[in-house]
């Protein structure tokens, strides 16, 4: 909000009606959460008298203009009254609301932590849908739409991220203030959203459109021009289109490596996916140094626990398939150690990287710990698909051939 007045009773009275307007953007009757009205006064973080401050001219209104609704929430007593007393700033007052939602969206989102947002999702609904009924296309109303569609594609309800996204999408027209960066941006979300609904030919195409959108725009060489090849080159690597996948690829790197440092994390990561595409088209040999370049590049950098897991877990993947069990089995090792330390949860990559872990240590005559590794899998994947689904009843038959002696043959493959 402005800057506060001088004296301690203009600065009360000026939260006051800051608070008020606030509020009133909700319809009438509705629970307004007090955490979300306080923090969309934008407070200054640097200044926690301030917010004090606030809270207690909060508190001070609740049973004049606010009454209580449960531990946490509040509701206007006269809406009416108040939306003709603020109107001059209603407006501001919206947007700042709406700034943010969208600022604890993009914040739990870049966290990896979207449930944080649980509390506020249904404000934010509700707000990206009052900006969408009024037709508007200005760039805040593009992010409320945005957000929505990137938080609940990350809770998997991928129907309504792709309505918001194509929602935001429609709004990018030549009436709205959206650039090429946001039009990608939105693209790039859909792909994504299209490749998990299992239609690769149109998510392939969302980020091409984004390439040759930020291409045009921005130039080759840019970064953002190369996070979309990136993102392209997957989709094309998922479906097998090796030498188009190759091709995006090979510019995204040259052009991080152009721009960025050279321990960069996003080089490593252009090295990672490129790991993946000569592993699967064959060439193990290529794949081995790319996904060591890749492991080396994250370790050395902080915070990137998770790309050390993923690059690990892929080395160890193409160590078992050329025979060298006791490299799958240390990566495999390295990889489980960093999912550990970036808190990442049970999903089918863990179980992959058991099994290779498992069939190693069998290879190895260390069969307590393979037992131990493949029982761990089938924990893993009778959480992520249940006790009776394909993949849980193959990995049953295997640990069963174990049980009877069997040395497993099967290699293990990396999806």
């Amino acid at each position: 909000m402005d800057e506060l007045a001088d004296t301690p009773d203009e600065t009360d009275a000026a939260l006051r009606m800051a608070l008020l307007a606030r509020a009133a953007c909700w319809p009438r009757g509705a629970l307004i959460r007090r955490d979300l009205l306080l923090a969309s006064l934008e407070l200054p973080p640097s200044d926690p008298l301030a917010a004090d401050r606030a809270a207690a001219v909060l508190e001070q209104m609740i049973g004049a203009e606010l009454r209580p609704a449960g531990s946490r929430g509040v509701r206007l007593l006269s809406a009416r009254a108040v939306v003709r007393l603020v109107a001059h700033t209603l407006d501001d007052a919206r947007a700042a609301v709406e700034r943010t939602l969208v600022a604890a969206a993009e914040q739990s989102l870049a966290e990896g932590n979207v449930r944080r947002l649980r509390p506020w999702a249904p404000d934010l609904h509700a707000f990206a849908d009052h900006a969408l009924a009024d037709g508007r296309r200005d760039l805040l109303a593009i992010a409320l739409a945005r957000a929505v569609g990137a938080v609940n594609e990350r809770l998997g309800d991928l129907d309504v991220a792709r309505r918001y996204l194509d929602l935001a999408f429609d709004r990018c027209d030549a009436d709205s203030d959206a650039d090429a960066t946001v039009r990608a941006n939105l693209l790039q979300r859909l792909a994504g959203v299209a490749w998990k609904q299992h239609e690769e030919p149109v998510a392939a195409s969302y980020a091409g459109l984004a390439v040759d959108l930020l291409s045009t725009m921005l130039g080759e060489r840019h970064l953002l021009t190369a996070a979309a090849q990136l993102l392209h080159s997957r989709l094309r690597l998922a479906r097998d289109d090796f030498a188009g996948a190759q091709e995006q690829l090979e510019a995204a790197l040259a052009t991080r490596q152009a721009l960025l440092a050279p321990g960069d994390p996003q080089i490593a990561e252009a090295h990672l996916v490129l790991g993946d595409l000569y592993a699967r088209s064959g060439n193990a040999g290529l794949a081995l140094g790319e996904l060591r370049t890749a492991l080396a590049l994250y370790d050395a950098a902080p915070h990137q626990r998770r790309g050390v897991a993923q690059s690990a877990a892929r080395l160890a993947a193409v160590l078992a398939q050329v025979g060298d069990m006791e490299g799958a089995v240390h990566h495999a090792r390295t990889a489980l150690e960093a999912r550990a330390a970036a808190n990442i949860g049970d999903d089918a990559e863990a179980a992959e990287v058991l099994r290779i872990l498992g069939r190693g240590c069998i290879a190895l005559g260390d069969l307590t710990s393979g037992r131990a590794a493949f029982g761990r899998a089938l924990e893993v994947l009778i959480t992520v698909y249940g006790p009776e689904a394909p993949e849980t009843r193959e990995l049953r038959e295997q640990i069963a051939q174990l049980a009877a002696g069997k040395l497993l043959a099967v290699p293990p493959t990396w999806n």
